[in-house]
């Protein structure tokens, strides 16, 4: 079961992981009282607590004190998620992300290329095992890339010596 702190968790992550560092990972170690969040986090915290108060607003529609907050559970909530998503989009280069799968959908070959090239590189040096695995999944692609290859070659060799010949 997902709970609501295991979605933030994610959704957290999911932000981490979409932002460039650079040359971030090489440089020393920056102390935990230095370290500053970007505004791609921040926006994305604050779309997680607009969302937490609509949810609260929601199971507690009226009031102890006798309030129904009904303008707050349809207009004033949902605009600062929708706030929030659109500050996200900019803070977080969602753009970028929408670009690049434009560019994938469309087959850019060279995107498509260095992606995944980019992504197998990862998935092999990133993880113990992570190679053999690779190599097993791979292997009928590679015997038949093998064979046809060779197939190929002597079909060039022949039609080379053929013309060669004559």
């Amino acid at each position: 079961m997902m709970d609501q702190e295991i979605a933030a968790s994610a959704l957290y992550g999911f932000v981490e992981g979409f932002q460039y560092k650079g040359l971030a990972g090489a440089a020393e170690e920056i102390l935990a009282g230095e370290m500053v969040e970007s505004n791609c986090f921040y926006a994305m915290y604050g779309m997680m607590d607009s969302v937490d108060v609509l949810v609260n607003d929601i199971t507690n529609f009226i009031d102890p004190a006798g309030e129904i907050k009904w303008v707050n559970a349809l207009a004033y909530n949902p605009s600062h998620i929708l706030n929030n998503v659109m500050v996200g989009y900019e803070m977080c280069e969602g753009y970028t992300q929408v670009e690049r799968l434009m560019a994938l959908f469309s087959l850019d070959f060279a995107l498509l290329g260095q992606t995944l090239g980019t992504d197998i590189t990862f998935l092999i040096s990133d993880s113990a095992g992570m190679q053999e695995k690779f190599m097993e999944f791979a292997a009928p692609c590679l015997e038949a890339i093998t064979e046809n290859a060779a197939d190929v070659a002597a079909g060039v060799a022949m039609d080379a010596a053929g013309q060669v010949i004559d």
